[in-house]
């Protein structure tokens, strides 16, 4: 039986007189000796093997990234892929002809990356590095003929890879107040009274908050996912399987503004209940329910509008009978063997040089924040603490957060620094800018400035210069980064300086140092600079103690 999802060109016949070539070396193959077929299964079976071994602690932060609602379809990605590609195979039937040269290289270089992505913190370039070296292993066993065959299956697991922590803050801040805003459009349109402030919409009686889980992502990651399977299993052009994934983002943002405007509608007649939890989850559901019927009608009208023949690609043909391959010769013990053996010697390195080079246990000793002082020259400062859920999601392990003034009638001055002792995936410092938008406040200038003093290194400290603006509020932000003893603004600087530093004296610690102050009616930027370089001047002094 043959299933062809192909709209435009009647596929090739693969009746049962389809002649099946042999591997060399297999039983029944008259050039080839019984029993010797297994060796390169196993040896492929060994390095693959290594490579979840080496990859282990990688996929593991990777599954547990699954558990949250924004990527709990990424469970479906990998058993769909599978399908798909044997799908592929027995549509195709490539001929095997390894490029273990390729290969190789690959799959060195994938082993190369995640080690780059372990020392940087950066669980998305190892996951990323693992992806590629199944990549690697499809080139180096079956080479390039089967590797453009499994091309849209294989890219469709990378849609499992977790977003960068920074990036996934910055776009679930951004599609906040892009849902507040079109929420709050909405509501007026239909004539009830509805006001915009950041991430609030005030009803007047009542104020709904577009929290995070009302960003939209969690319909958006798995709406593209599936939308780029509809793509290729439906369409054979590639411009309508451009327009049917591009379509998954208007979608997206259409139906989850939709989603808040009926809520809002709800609660302006006084039915509460749409607050509800058990409801909330229900009708989010449901929506996604109707964003993927909606994503159908569009590939349905492309359909219709037009059949454009084969078009360009073709990877949308797939079978469920018949063999995987026309035959070919896979790769031998002579080239397989050192692969394995190179992958052997990652995994030694890996559990021996690197993790006694890389690891935690050197932690500098300091003072807690706890004994900061909160009077000293001309500042006096009050004390305030982070709620529960930003300390969740923040997994620091040591704060401040105070606020300063020379005198009640003064302007304040506020100070934050989150201290990490060991810098890992989902714990470590972050851009304030990734938090910021989520709050309303609109970055308007950024810039890098030199202040008056020293940083650690001996060297003029170089901030993050910022201003925030929220209607007519402005805010003047400085902010830099003290990691493993140096003052650093740059994330490159970061990185690089974590890499040397792990490697050298297993230093991973590091905290965000931001201070903050208003921008007042009658004043200018310049005082508020002036402002905050003087309370820098003071406050800097004591870090060492605090942030070695």
């Amino acid at each position: 039986m043959t299933i062809l999802l192909r709209e435009a060109a009647a596929p090739p016949d693969h009746g049962p007189e389809r002649k099946v070539v042999r591997f060399p070396g297999a039983p029944g193959h008259p050039e080839g000796a019984p029993g010797r077929d297994w060796v390169p299964m196993l040896l492929a079976a060994l390095a693959a093997v290594a490579l979840v071994v080496l990859f282990h602690r990688t996929l593991a932060g990777q599954i547990k990234a699954w558990d949250i609602d924004e990527y709990s379809h990424c469970w479906l990605i990998p058993p769909l892929a599978v399908a798909w590609a044997v799908g592929r195979l027995k549509h195709d039937r490539p001929a095997i002809a390894p490029a273990p040269a390729a290969g190789a290289a690959v799959v060195v270089f994938a082993v190369l990356l995640k080690w780059v992505g372990d020392l940087i913190v950066n669980n998305w370039v190892s996951t990323t590095a693992f992806l590629v070296a199944v990549g690697g292993l499809i080139l180096f066993v079956g080479g390039w003929r089967v590797f453009r065959t499994l091309l849209a299956p294989y890219v469709f697991l990378f849609f499992t890879v977790p977003l960068p922590v920074s990036l996934f803050a910055r776009l679930t801040a951004e599609l906040q107040l892009l849902s507040s805003v079109l929420g709050t459009w909405g509501l007026q349109g239909m004539g009830i009274a509805a006001f915009q402030d950041g991430n609030i919409i005030d009803l007047g009686t009542i104020k709904l908050e577009a929290a995070e889980a009302c960003s939209g992502l969690r319909y958006l990651f798995p709406l593209m996912s599936f939308g780029y399977m509809m793509a290729f299993l439906v369409h054979t052009g590639w411009r309508d399987r451009i327009l049917v994934f591009a379509a998954t983002i208007p979608i997206t943002i259409a139906m989850n503004a939709a989603r808040i405007v009926s809520v809002g509608w709800a609660v302006d007649r006084g039915y509460m209940i749409a607050l509800d939890d058990s409801l909330h989850w229900a009708q989010g559901f449901a929506v996604f329910l109707l964003s993927l019927g909606v994503l159908a009608l569009v590939s349905w009208g492309l359909l219709r509008l037009g059949r454009r023949g084969g078009g360009a690609g073709g990877f949308n043909g797939v079978e469920v009978d018949g063999p995987m391959t026309s035959g070919g010769r896979a790769p031998g013990p002579r080239v397989a063997l050192p692969l394995v053996g190179v992958l052997a010697l990652a995994l030694v390195v890996q559990s021996t040089a690197l993790r006694a080079g890389t690891g935690p246990e050197n932690v500098p000793p300091r003072r807690q924040f706890v004994d900061w002082p909160m009077i000293g020259g001309e500042w006096t400062g009050r004390r305030e603490t982070l709620t529960p859920e930003e300390l969740r999601a923040l997994r620091l392990d040591d704060y401040l957060l105070a606020t300063y003034q020379r005198g009640p009638a003064d302007v304040p001055v506020g100070l934050y620094i989150a201290y990490y002792a060991t810098q890992e995936t989902g714990s470590s410092t972050h851009s304030p800018l990734v938090c910021l938008p989520g709050t309303g406040w609109e970055i308007s200038d950024l810039s890098r400035a030199e202040m008056p003093v020293a940083a650690a290194q001996g060297t003029p400290l170089t901030v993050n210069r910022g201003i925030i603006k929220k209607g007519d509020s402005r805010l003047l932000v400085y902010f830099w980064y003290r990691e493993q003893g140096r003052d650093l603004a740059s994330t490159g600087e970061i990185k690089w300086n974590m890499i040397k530093r792990s490697l050298t004296d297993r230093r991973s610690d590091g905290a965000l140092i931001r201070l903050i102050t208003p921008v007042t009616e009658d004043g200018n930027i310049a005082e508020a600079d002036k402002r905050l370089t003087a309370f820098l001047g003071e406050q800097v002094a004591r870090l060492p103690a605090y942030v070695p």
